[in-house]
């Protein structure tokens, strides 16, 4: 995704409201931004991040997790939020 906004506003981002549906949990994110270097996504590992400006890549990956339940073509839907905050 890309995040857009101020240009002298630095930013704080981080994952939270996991919500699993049909036993599939979504967990431990993991966000890279603007080409750094892969972290947990949690406001420890981004605060203070640089400002977004016209644009600045945000990449997430989220760990999967099925109780084996689920059937072939079975349609899910587990959630989570990013939550990208200004300092």
């Amino acid at each position: 995704m890309t995040i857009v906004g101020s240009a002298s506003q630095t930013i704080s981002i981080n994952t939270n409201n996991y919500t699993a549906d049909q036993g599939v949990t979504p967990s431990n994110a993991v966000c890279k931004y603007n080409g750094g270097t892969e972290h947990a996504c949690t406001t420890a590992n981004f605060t203070g991040v640089a400002a977004p400006d016209t644009g600045k890549t945000l990449l997430l990956g989220v760990e999967i997790n099925s109780n084996g339940t689920q059937t072939d073509n079975m349609t899910v839907a587990p959630t989570f939020d990013v939550v990208v905050i200004y300092n």
